[in-house]
């Protein structure tokens, strides 16, 4: 369970840094 629970966290950070890097690039593409 350990294992398991150490995925889903790295999948937690791999979704934040996707959603930041999209939001990223929106504002450059909306605000540049």
């Amino acid at each position: 369970k350990a294992g398991q629970d150490h995925d889903w966290s790295k999948l937690g950070t791999s979704i934040v840094g996707i959603a930041e890097n999209g939001i990223g690039l929106l504002s450059k593409v909306f605000g540049g």
